[in-house]
Order: structure tokens, then sequence, then C-alpha cells
């Protein structure tokens, strides 16, 4: 018995050796050098506002991301690691925990050696080595996410495991939100086990597991109720980053569903000619076991199974997930009450992130990770379903001996291991080219701080866009400033400085900026500074407009060609404040006096915490006078989202979506709004969807505009105000599409609405 235990504590040991021993080189390797993604830089910001939160000080910080990757590094923080190698070593401690989970995870079902050459794959993984102390969430939230399916395993032999499983799932969640989506196999597996788990010994620890992973969460939901003023603020943006639709204008665009599968060998081993191999033995691996899953299941599971592509290729990401459920559902139940269902609870796992990484159209290859451990498993059981045939087949009882005895098998797993791990050296001992040249463009950043002067009596505020390397090595607010990449820069970025009256703009872009001096200046690395000499006359020529919700914040003045200034208020009562979060995404945290500081309030991409008070705000704003102008796009999304308003009423309107594709007919009826003919004809790249809004009862509504016969602009009179209703998601088209028919049209649209009191040619005004 001891002669065992030492036997399989060896091969442990290598396993956490081997982790440790690749962290640790990863570590010295990049320790010296800036992070390489942007979003790193976003967590260090965010992990040092939390190590300041008791001494009351602000920082600015995008605080609406997962928060347990930022509450590490600031345990880091704490320590004294007062630099970028803080998030470096949460990274890699998270990596080594994954590694670990992996092996003990694969040997549940494999033998030592298979398990070893199973973990060596996945440490030597190009997308592991690099995200391993890259200061990203992918790696880290899918460790966490092995570890709650390793404890959900271990339940089976002793259900004080179960006590964990929901805190690992959480802080998973907590440091990936698509992470949560692992609960999905959690539950099958739970539900499908029999009374053992459910009423039997086991199904205390559960309950209580479920319990712990509630006080696990309590902390993490008290903190974004704090910030943005709801408990399960990450569950609402979880579904909306699954439902709400993606415009090809997006950053990494890709619509292809098979774009990962198509990838396989790259995202394996870099191109490698390994990589194809490897590729042929994961679809293998795949295609053994549905065949095998189905062979153990009746007619009824193989016909929800036959469903489960044809979702994939018709319906949305949640229909296509959730068709899972009633197949794997059907399949563990007919399994007997001893069979762990434990080839069905990894499929189910690589599935569903497939699924969701799949028809999600922003396809990054980090993403892959989510899936990279399901893989490993699934193709490490198919060798091992087929060695095991093999042996029964073809090897005689007399002959056996030798792959009977474990010596010759984990000699050889080690062999492998370290194979494997030699072939990676280069991986393993590599620096991301993006990280050497950020070390010029991070020294540029930090010389052009040295020309901030600091007077007494007098702020300075520094906006950049750059904003999250600014405030990083700042240590303090840095305002955002868009790259207004597609608009015209020089006009976007003194519309916003004239506006908001910058001490110092630090930026990308060399320009002459009016009010501005030049104070910092390296071509070389792009980057540039000014600084304010004289406030702009014109501040106050321009209209004032508020804004509530989250998407037009950064682009609906270049819609409508700068004729307006508008205000977001990005700041938290917690003094933290968010790029794309803040006070001003749920309406109902203003009162009355404060709206009414605006004759004009846009409202898109917003939520609320009680819609009858919400409403009776918006009501008593138009009432007594204001301009409310509301696109209800974003809230058309799953109808299990708390803010969903499809078929539903919002001031007496109904609330449907609707869609226009191919050739659009703009037409606007009577002379309200100015076109440059009769109608507007306009050639979509893409479907534009968005709401449709019906009248009901006493809200009437005028149309203004149609979109082939259906209202796209609607005017509702409520007391001495109007609420102008935008449909098909206008302006937000607009905005991702860059049309310049729908471009000039929108602006049009805007100016008409929102009409500065000392332009010298008044434009004509909507009725």
């Amino acid at each position: 018995m001891m002669t065992k235990k030492l036997y399989n504590g060896a091969f442990l040991f290598i396993a956490i050796a081997g982790a440790l021993s690749i962290a640790a080189c990863r570590f010295l390797i990049v320790k010296d050098f800036p992070p390489a993604e942007w979003d790193a830089y976003a967590f260090l910001d965010l992990a040092v506002a939390l190590s300041r939160l008791s001494a009351g000080d602000v920082l600015w910080a995008e605080s609406d991301r997962p928060l347990f990757l930022p509450v590490l590094t600031s345990l880091f923080f704490r320590l004294g690691i007062g630099d970028a190698k803080a998030i470096y070593l949460a990274a890699a401690t998270l990596f080594v925990v994954g590694a670990i989970g992996l092996y003990l995870l694969m040997r549940i079902k494999l033998s030592r050696g298979l398990s070893l050459i199973g973990v060596a794959i996945f440490m030597t993984s190009p997308l592991v080595l690099h995200e391993s102390v890259a200061g990203m969430t992918n790696l880290p939230g899918a460790s966490l996410a092995i570890l709650s399916i390793y404890f959900l395993y271990k339940g089976r032999d002793n259900p004080r495991f179960l006590l964990l499983v929901f805190p690992a799932f959480v802080l998973a969640f907590m440091t990936r939100f698509t992470e949560g989506l692992c609960l999905i196999p959690i539950a099958v597996y739970l539900l499908t086990t029999g009374d053992s788990v459910r009423f039997g010994k086991a199904g205390p620890y559960a309950v209580k597991g479920l319990l712990s992973g509630f006080l696990t969460y309590f902390p993490f939901g008290a903190y974004y109720y704090f910030i943005a003023g709801s408990f399960l603020y990450p569950i609402i943006l979880s579904t909306e980053a699954v439902t709400n639709p993606v415009n090809p204008g997006a950053k990494h665009y890709q619509p292809d569903l098979f774009y990962y599968a198509r990838k396989l060998p790259e995202l394996i081993s870099g191109n490698h000619f390994l990589g194809y191999a490897v590729a042929v033995l994961v679809a293998a691996a795949i295609l053994w076991r549905v065949v095998s899953i189905l062979y153990k299941t009746n007619l009824t599971g193989k016909v929800l199974f036959s469903t489960i592509p044809i979702t994939f290729g018709f319906l949305s990401t949640l229909a296509s997930i959730a068709s899972l459920l009633p197949a794997f559902f059907t399949a563990a139940r007919q399994r007997d009450e001893d069979d762990d269902k434990y080839d069905l609870v990894i499929l189910l796992w690589f599935l569903v992130f497939f699924i969701l990484h799949s028809k999600n159209p922003i396809k990054v290859d980090r993403y892959f990770l989510t899936m990279l451990p399901q893989l490993i498993i699934l193709s490490l059981l198919f060798i091992h379903d087929l060695v095991t045939y093999l042996k029964a087949k073809f090897i005689r009882e007399s002959q056996s001996m030798l792959w009977g005895k474990e010596t010759v098998g984990a000699v050889l797993a080690v062999w492998i291991s370290v194979m494997i791990v030699f072939i990676s050296a280069q991986n393993i001992f590599g620096i991301e080219d993006r990280q050497i040249s950020n070390l010029s463009m991070v020294n540029s950043v930090r010389d052009s701080l040295k020309t901030i002067a600091l007077e007494p009596g007098r702020p300075v505020s520094v906006a950049s866009d750059l904003y999250p390397i600014y405030a990083w090595f700042t240590r303090n607010a840095v305002q955002p400033m868009p790259r207004f990449s597609r608009e015209p820069r020089g006009e976007a970025i003194t519309h916003r400085l004239n506006k908001e009256q910058y001490t110092y703009f630090f930026s990308v872009v060399n320009m002459k900026i009016p009010g501005y001096k030049q104070v910092y200046s390296n071509p070389s690395t792009g980057v540039y500074g000014y600084r304010i000499i004289k406030p702009v006359a014109s501040l106050g020529s321009k209209p004032s407009v508020f804004f509530l919700g989250n998407g037009w914040q950064r682009k609906i003045e270049w819609v409508s060609g700068y004729s307006f200034y508008l205000y977001h208020d990005m700041k938290p009562p917690s003094g933290l404040g968010g790029y794309r979060m803040g006070r001003s995404l749920f309406i109902d945290n203003y009162t009355i006096d404060e709206l009414e500081l605006f004759p004009y309030v846009f409202a898109y991409g917003f939520k609320w915490h009680n819609k009858p008070a919400m409403e009776k705000l918006l009501r008593s704003y138009v009432e007594q006078g204001g301009t409310l102008i509301i696109d209800a796009a974003r809230n058309l999304g799953s109808p299990l989202a708390l803010t969903n308003l499809k078929n539903r009423k919002l001031l007496g309107v109904k609330i449907d979506k609707s869609e226009v594709s191919g050739e659009i007919r703009i037409k606007a009826h009577g002379p309200s709004i100015k076109i440059v003919a009769d109608e507007l004809n306009v050639k979509l790249d893409s479907p534009m969807d968005g709401a449709l809004y019906t009248s009901t009862g006493s809200a009437k509504l005028k149309t203004l505009a149609s979109i082939n016969g259906k209202p796209l602009i609607s005017l509702q009179r409520i007391g001495k105000g109007k609420v102008y209703w935008m449909g098909f998601d206008l302006f937000g088209y607009t905005i991702h599409s860059h049309n310049p028919k729908l471009a000039d049209f929108s602006r049009r649209v805007l100016r008409s609405i929102v009409v500065a009191d000392n332009q010298e040619t008044k434009t004509d005004q909507l009725n």
C-alpha cells in the first residue's frame, strides 16, 4: 500500500514540479517586460484600486470587469510587489492550479502515464504558455473551472468534496464571466447521479456546497451592487454578451462557425506538423465519444442528439446550448447508477464552450483555452479505449505480462512528457514580440509623464487614448479618450477636449489642438502629449445632452456632426469609474431634479432596478418639458434578461423586434425630416435589426420616418415634452457600419431634434 502511494505521489510530484518549473521560467523571462495585452493594464488598474479601498483612495478603473484576478493581484501588491510582476505572479499561480487540477481530473479515469502526458501537452501549448503569465483571464478562468469539475467527481468517493464545487465555480465565474456556463455540466451530473447524491449521504453536502458557493459570491455581488446597483450584475453582463447582436464593424468580427475547428492545428502547436496529427486525433476522439454515447442511448436520445447540429447551424447561441440539455439528460439518465458519466460530462463541457465561442462572431484565439482541457481529456480517453480494445483483441493472456507491468508504461509516459516539453522549449523560453515593442512605448509613456507640472491649489486632470496604461503608471485617475479610428480624429478629439477641458492629454495622435500646446513628442513610439494653455471660448455654444445607458456614449456626437455635448456619468458611488458602466447605466439611479438639468436625455442600452419607478421618472421628466430620445434595441435579448422589453410596454408603447436587410427604403413623412429626396435608398451590408414600436391605449405615436413601410422614427407627446422613439437600432447601426448614407440621414435627424441656440441658421425641427 505504501509503495502504491509513493508511486502515485511520484507522478503527481512530477506534474507539480513541471507546472512550477514552467511557471517560474515564464515569470523570469517576462518579469522585466510590460504586459503585452491592453486588458492586463485594466486588471492592474482595478487591482490598485482594490488594494487602496481601505485608504479611501480613488483610481479610475474599468470596474465592471471580472474581479477575482484583480483581487488576487491586489494581494501581491499588499505583499510589497508594486509593479506588473504582481499580475504575472497571480496568473502564474492560477496556471499551476489549473495544471495540477487537470492532472488530478484525468487521473479519475486515466492511468498515471496518460494523465502526465495530458498535462504536459496542456502546459506546453503555445496559447497556454503565453497566457500563463500574461495577466489575462482566459486561462485562469479555465483553470478554476477544471478545479470545480475535479471536486465534482471527487465527491463520488468523498462527499465532503462537494462543499468545494460551487466555491470553485464561483471563482471561475468571477475570473471570466463566460465560465458561468460551466454550471451546465455540473448541474447535469448532479441531477442525474441518482438518489446517492440527491437524497443520500451526499445530498446534504451538495446543498451545503451550493450554500458555500453563494457565500463565496456574496462579497463579489456586494461589490457589483455598490458600483453598479445590482447584486447580479455579472449575470446581466453575461446574458447580454450572449444575446446581444454584434455589428460587423466590431473588432475581431468573424462569423465563421468553424473558425476554431479550422485553426485547430495552429492553436494546438503553432502550425507545427504535430498540430495536424493532433487535430486528426481530436476529431477522431470526438467522433468516437459521440458514437459510444449514442450506442448506450435509446431511440429518443439518438433523436435528441441529432437535433444538436441543426440547432447549431440555425438557432441562436442560447437555443443551441439549450438543445444540449435534453439530449445529455436523456443519455445520463439511461446510464447505470454506478456509471460515473465522466465521458458525458467532459463532452458536454466541451460542446457548451465550443457552441458559445463558435456562434459568437467575435473570435479571438485565446478563447480556445476554454475548450483545450476538454479536448485533451477526450483525446486521451480515445487512446485509452483504443489501447484497451487492442489489448483484448490481439494480445494473448500469456503475452500480456508486459502490458500489465506499469513500470514500462510509466517510463514511457515520463519520456514522452519530457520530449513534449523539450520540443516546446522555444515557446517556453520565448518572449512575445508585442512585449518587446511595448517596452519602448512604455518608456515613452513614463517620459511623457515628466511633463506634468503640479501646481498647489490647482487640480490636474489627465486624459488619454492609452488610458489603462497611463492610469497604471500614474496610479491615479486617467479619463478615457476613444481612439476614433474610423471617424475624423482631429474633429473628434478637439470636440471632446473642448467639452471636458482636460489639463493634459496624451495620445497616439500627432496633431494641432486649439487651446492646447504639444509638450511631448516621440514619433518613433507614436506617443504625444498636450497641455491646455487657454480654455476654448465656445464651450457653452452647444446644447448639453445627458446619456443614460451604454453604447452611444463614445460616438453619438460624431453621428450628430458634433452639434452637441454629450455627458455620461461614469462614477458610481464608490469612486471607482468605469468605461462601459457607471451610475448612468441604471436610469432610476437619478432623481427628477438631476435629469431636469438637461433639456435632452438619450436612453440606449439602459437598465433599471425598479421598472415602475424608472417609468415614473422618465414620464415626469417629459411631462415637465424634457425631450427624451430612446432606442430599446439593446433591451430585446433573452426573455430571461431582467431588463428585457421585447413584447412589453414602456411609457404605454408596445415594443417588439423587427429586422430589415438588403435594399432598404427610408421615407420621411411630412417636412419634419429633410433628406436629399422624398425617399432614401440604401444597400445594407448586413441585417439591421432593432425595436419596432406600436401605439396602445392613450400612448399615441406619430410616424416621422419609415423604413420599408415600418416606423423608423416615431413621436410621442407627454405633457409639455416629447419622446422620440428610434427604431431598428438606427444610430447603433450607423456607428458600427459607417454607412455614408445612413450617417448623413442620422446626422440630419439628430440636428433636427437637438438644435444649438446660437446657430446662425436654424435647422428644421421635428414637429
